[in-house]
């Protein structure tokens, strides 16, 4: 997965600097994009395992067809409107590459693909986690989970005003999920007998890749 994230990244580059060395006259050239995420503050989980993030973004308009952009997230146990985890902190980072199908359509529709990694820590408190058809139960915990996600998106960009608007999307792909847990007080550990379950992510230990499924709906402001 890393090898793949590096080449991926490496591939992004060079799409920026070739769309750069175009020189197209449209006026949707101008369009650059403040935006700013509207669902990721209420991300839910669980009580304690909500994942809320305040998630702000920029997009560059590189030639009539292509833009780029990235966004990047924080949330924090002292800046949630939701509840969270003790001690929780999440960072995210995605950028993005966008081709546009009609450049001169007033509501602009593309296809992008989007590579995303996120960090999340907390203290998890009195739980249990599944690691190789054992259940560990604990008294407390630092969880930590690491997310790589590949997604191929469909979505549109619709104007409100001259410069508001919204950016609404959806897409599919491929996510690698990481858990760690460190600092384990435990109480005791068990056979895990229900192996037909399937427990929330946040307790499995371990490596995971996983269909990832995405719908998002984004406020942006038209710079100029």
């Amino acid at each position: 997965m890393k090898k793949l994230t590096l080449i991926l990244l490496i591939l992004f580059s060079k799409i920026i600097i070739a769309q750069n060395n175009e020189k197209e006259t449209s006026s949707s050239i101008s369009n650059d994009y403040i935006t700013m995420d509207i669902a990721t503050p209420f991300y839910l989980n669980s009580k304690e395992n909500n994942t809320p993030r305040w998630n702000f973004g920029f997009i560059k308009t590189i030639s009539n067809h292509s833009k780029i952009g990235i966004s990047t997230g924080y949330g924090a146990e002292a800046i949630s409107l939701i509840e969270t985890g003790k001690d929780y902190i999440l960072f995210e980072i995605r950028p993005e590459y966008y081709y546009i199908l009609n450049p001169t359509s007033k509501t602009l529709k593309y296809f992008s693909f989007e590579f995303g990694y996120i960090q999340q820590k907390q203290l998890l408190v009195d739980d249990h986690y599944f690691y190789q058809g054992d259940l560990y139960n604990y008294y407390k915990a630092d969880y930590k989970r690491e997310k790589f996600v590949y997604n191929l998106k469909y979505g549109m960009f619709i104007n409100f005003s001259k410069r508001i608007g919204m950016n609404i999307y959806t897409g599919a792909g491929v996510r690698h999920r990481k858990n760690t847990f460190t600092n384990v007080e435990i109480k005791d550990i068990e056979i895990d007998e229900n192996t037909g379950h399937f427990p929330p992510y946040y307790r499995n230990k371990g490596d995971k890749v996983n269909f990832e499924f995405s719908l998002g709906f984004k406020l942006y402001y038209r710079l100029y």
